[in-house]
């Protein structure tokens, strides 16, 4: 399923503006976008917290300068290849 909702540009100078956005959104409220599908978009720079990806697909994805903390990464598929395993794999060397 395609969600179909578009927000408008935001100036940085203006990231806090609610007026500008469609009724019912906030800047960082809540929100439910179970079996979503985007396609073509930036999230450069975005800051996520406290976010549940449990059997999310990325296709085609540019993760350079990503930074990943305190995360489950427990199946957790790279390539096909297990996080997990990589990371053993990565201590085996040290």
């Amino acid at each position: 399923m395609f969600c179909d909702l578009a927000l408008p540009a935001l100036p940085l100078a203006s990231k806090t503006r609610r007026d500008l956005l469609p009724a019912g959104l906030s800047v960082c409220g809540h929100a439910d976008l179970t079996e979503c599908e985007f396609e073509n978009v930036s999230l450069a720079r975005a800051q996520f917290g406290d976010i549940n990806l449990s059997g999310a697909k990325f296709d085609n994805i540019n993760f350079g300068d990503v930074e990943i903390t305190d995360a489950n990464l427990s199946g957790m598929k790279i390539d096909g290849v297990l996080v997990s395993d990589l990371f053993a794999a990565y201590h085996a060397q040290k």
